[in-house]
C-alpha cells in the first residue's frame, strides 16, 4: 500500500482530526450519559429517601398528636381523680367530728348518769331503809296486836293493861 491509499483509506490528517474528536466527542458523550444515568439512580435513591423519611415524620406526627390527646385525657382524668380525693378527705374529716361529738355525748351521758346515781345512792338508801322500819314497825303492831287480842282473848290479861284499844 502506498501511502496515498493509505491517505485515502485513513483520510488526510484533517480527516483524522475530525475523526479523533469525533471519537471523543462519542466517548464524552457515553460518559455524559453514564453520568447521567448515575445522577438518575442518586436522585431516585434520594426521592425514595426522602418518601421514606416523609413517611416516618407523618407517622412520629400521628403519635405526637395522639400522645397529646391521651395527656390532656390523663391530665382532665387526673383533675377530677384530685377533686375526688379531696372529697374523701373532707368527708373523712367529717366523720372524725362526727365520732368524736358522738363519743363525747356518750361520754357525758354516763358520767351525768354516775354522778346521778352516787348522788341519789344515799337518798335512796334512806328512803329504803326508811320504809324497810315502816314496814317493820306496821309488822310489829299487828303482830303486837293480834298476840294481845289473843292473850285478852284467852282471858289472861286485861286489855286495858295491854294498851290496845
Amino acid at each position: 500500500m502506498s501511502g496515498r491509499e493509505r491517505d485515502a483509506l485513513l483520510g488526510n490528517d484533517a480527516e483524522r482530526a475530525r475523526r479523533k474528536t469525533a471519537i471523543e466527542g462519542v466517548e464524552r458523550s457515553s460518559a455524559n450519559a453514564d453520568r447521567l444515568e448515575q445522577t438518575a439512580r442518586t436522585a431516585m435513591e434520594s426521592a425514595q429517601t426522602g418518601e421514606n423519611i416523609m413517611s416516618k415524620l407523618h407517622d412520629q406526627r400521628e403519635k405526637i398528636l395522639s400522645a397529646r390527646a391521651s395527656a390532656g385525657h390523663m391530665e382532665r382524668d387526673m383533675d377530677k381523680s384530685e377533686k375526688r380525693m379531696t372529697q374523701l378527705g373532707c368527708e373523712k374529716c367529717m366523720q372524725r367530728w362526727a365520732f368524736c361529738v358522738l363519743v363525747l355525748l356518750v361520754l357525758t351521758g354516763l358520767s351525768f348518769l354516775l354522778w346521778y346515781k352516787l348522788k341519789h345512792r344515799d337518798e335512796d338508801k334512806a328512803r329504803r331503809e326508811a320504809e324497810e322500819d315502816e314496814a317493820l314497825a306496821m309488822l310489829a303492831s299487828k303482830v303486837t296486836s293480834t298476840v294481845n287480842d289473843s292473850l285478852a282473848h284467852m282471858g289472861r290479861v286485861p286489855r286495858r293493861l295491854l294498851g290496845t284499844r
